[in-house]
């Protein structure tokens, strides 16, 4: 057994990690079908015909039912198709599908950093995996089977780097083009998955075997170039689905450099100090530090290696450029939503999750003098303190950003919400069996569950939407149309006061 866990230790630690991550977020798989869009995008994403299935392609997302924006994501609403397919309303299957995805998200991490760092780097490639698992922005994402399109967009574009070569050279255009395939997927499951061409881009430009920037820059814009087609596919696809680019409907209140400016520093903060601290001062300080931090350790590596001509980390700058340009391209879209929210934490974790792993590999290698060059191990220069310093400047920022961690944190709010929107509908459904045929019925849907969290949002249950959708699923033969009717005395930002109007055969409105 031994000597094949020797042989196999590069997918046994992934796989370990992974399994550790299925079992650290298990209570997943307990949990309803929580979320705004849960169930609008189950409804629409069903596949009971031919024509249904070519809808999946054609159709905007959710089929209009969400009224502030219009997105395009046929992959994610393939896995919804197929979760319907295999065990139809049950939560269970959903939240399954949900918790495996983020594991796979969890493998190709590892597997790209250790193609990227080398055969022989172990430190860095578990250790930037285990901060992706861990990290809290997790839990932003994996509760809500309608935001699984953020871990599928990462599996993607993990496999689309996986997938391209290392030096240039006859035949290279098979992998490059099955890159820009992988990097059409990513897109096809969160429009986001656009920043897959820039890594491409970076990712061969900094590959390049020369000293020459000129050179650098062809290979990128070559790779992009044969990379590019199937993702002009997918926009040309959802230019003429949605009629433009989509998105959500801006408000005019602020303009783009303005959300940019506020909301870039939050977004650093979600995932390098998620936590609140006890005064304002240190909520901006301690993020800001921590930042600095960080980018003084990447300088210092970039430092090293051109000191030593790049024979000493070589590739790990390469690493780092990647993990900053994906988060910084990840900010620059988040400035396009409607406002700040930390579901676009997940992604970023991912991102900065690479920049660590090269961290912890550069301290590794500086620290017992040995480097990697093409996969032939070489001596490394003498080890000096620099060493020390990234290791102890990586676990000070580590430490930080991990603190939300569920490993370390309860979040009884995830609790509170399954039990809270279980109860509701197993009421409703009650309400609706006994009421006698076409009576309006009056209830308030309980909005979230609040987290005192800088990364954490609340655990969100229903919208009126929402509910329609549930209403759609569970009584098709007695439908009813959901009204939000705001009443004296109910807070509107914690409940959503609806009625529900009894509907004709016909879909026409009874009278009351």
């Amino acid at each position: 057994m031994m000597p094949w866990l020797r042989r196999h230790w590069d997918l046994v630690i992934p796989i370990l990690i992974a399994g550790f991550s299925a079992i650290l977020y298990r209570a997943v798989l307990a949990a309803p079908i929580l979320g705004y869009d849960s169930f609008a995008l189950i409804i629409t994403s069903r596949i009971r015909s031919h024509s249904e299935f070519i809808d999946t392609f054609t159709n905007v997302m959710m089929d209009g039912r969400l009224d502030v924006g219009d997105f395009y994501r046929p992959v994610a609403n393939l896995s919804y198709a197929l979760d319907y397919a295999l065990g139809g309303f049950e939560p269970n299957g959903y939240q399954l599908t949900s918790l495996l995805t983020f594991c796979a998200a969890v493998l190709v991490l590892y597997l790209l950093m250790r193609r990227l760092l080398g055969p022989n780097a172990w430190i860095g490639p578990t250790l930037a995996t285990l901060f992706f698992a861990l990290h809290p922005a997790t839990l932003t994402i994996l509760p809500y089977v309608a935001r699984r399109s953020v871990p599928l967009m990462l599996i993607f574009a993990g496999l689309a780097l996986l997938a391209l070569p290392k030096q240039a050279g006859r035949g290279d255009w098979r992998r490059l083009l099955l890159a820009g395939l992988l990097a059409a997927f990513s897109m096809a499951s969160k429009a986001n998955g656009i920043c897959t061409l820039g890594l491409i881009f970076i990712h061969q430009a900094l590959s390049a075997q020369t000293q020459g920037i000129g050179e650098a820059l062809r290979r990128g814009a070559r790779a992009v170039a044969i990379a590019i087609g199937p993702s002009l596919v997918v926009l040309l696809a959802r230019v003429s689905v949605i009629g433009g680019i989509g998105g959500y409907h801006i408000s005019e209140s602020q303009s783009y450099a303005e959300k940019f400016v506020d909301w870039g520093p939050k977004y650093v903060a979600s995932i390098l100090s998620p936590e609140y601290w006890s005064s304002p001062a240190l909520d901006l300080l301690l993020p800001l530090a921590s930042a600095l931090l960080l980018i003084g350790l990447c300088i210092g590596i970039i430092w090293k290696n051109w000191q030593s001509g790049g024979t000493c980390l070589d590739g790990i700058p390469r690493v780092i450029c990647l993990g900053a340009a994906f988060f910084g391209a990840l900010v620059i879209l988040a400035a396009n939503s409607m406002h700040f929210t930390p579901r676009y934490s997940m992604a970023m974790s991912f991102a900065t999750a690479l920049v660590i792993g090269a961290v912890a590999e550069a301290a590794t290698r500086l620290a017992f003098g040995r480097a990697d060059r093409g996969g032939v191990p070489v001596e490394a220069s003498r080890p000096g303190v620099l060493p020390i310093l990234l290791a102890g400047g990586l676990a000070a920022v580590c430490g930080m950003a991990l603190q939300g961690s569920i490993l370390i944190r309860s979040y009884p709010e995830w609790t509170r919400a399954t039990r809270t929107q279980t109860q509701f509908l197993t009421a409703l459904e009650q309400k609706i069996e006994s009421s006698p045929p076409y009576e309006y019925i009056a209830v308030n849907i309980r909005r979230s569950e609040p987290v005192i969290s800088r990364t954490v949002e609340p655990f969100w249950m229903l919208a009126p939407w929402g509910l329609q959708a549930w209403l759609d699923l569970r009584f098709p033969e007695r439908p009813y149309k959901v009204i939000l009717t705001p009443r004296h005395g109910v807070d509107t930002s914690v409940f959503a006061p609806v009625t529900l109007h009894p509907l004709r055969a016909d879909s026409t409105e009874i009278s009351n």
